[in-house]
């Protein structure tokens, strides 16, 4: 609601001189069956020189029908004298709709890999419904204990005895 606050703790201990960025991250929550809120939360950052220097520095997916997906590649290069081994950790692919390829991958210095990011479309309508139909359980169908499961050709074959 209105005026409502969330505390949030991060800790962060760098290695190197501090460079301090206020920025801010933007949240979509759902709330509740037939809504949803987006938040904006102020976060103010130590910043260090990455090694790892990308290709693209802001990544969009274009708006296309459900059933169409789109997929960026970015080039990773690394600028250093270190061996590095690089980790993308994906939110859900079931909530965002979000698929990284790959998600671990050594860095060698001064080489450079591709890694692909694909967007499904379908998610960009993300609703408290499509949540709960997407981590709904998935039932499956058994016969109670003792009871044989339904068999078809042998209901025909003694439908056709019995004629």
């Amino acid at each position: 609601m209105a005026g409502e606050k969330l505390p949030i703790q991060l800790e962060y201990r760098p290695t190197q001189s501090q460079v301090l960025e206020d920025s801010q991250i933007y949240v979509r929550l759902i709330t509740g069956k037939q809504c949803a809120r987006e938040i904006k939360i102020d976060y103010t950052a130590n910043v260090q020189k990455c090694h790892i220097i990308s290709d693209k520095s802001k990544i969009e997916f274009p708006c296309l029908p459900e059933t169409e997906c789109s997929e960026v590649v970015l080039q990773l290069t690394n600028e250093s004298n270190k061996n590095y081994q690089f980790e993308v950790v994906p939110p859900n692919p079931k909530v965002s709709g979000l698929i990284v390829n790959p998600t671990v991958k050594p860095l060698p210095a001064g080489k450079s890999t591709l890694v692909s990011i694909k967007y499904e479309s379908a998610f960009r309508d993300y609703t408290y419904w499509t949540s709960k139909d997407l981590f709904q359980p998935e039932e499956k169908e058994t016969a109670p204990k003792g009871i044989a499961v339904r068999n078809k050709k042998l209901e025909a074959r003694i439908k056709l005895e019995k004629e």
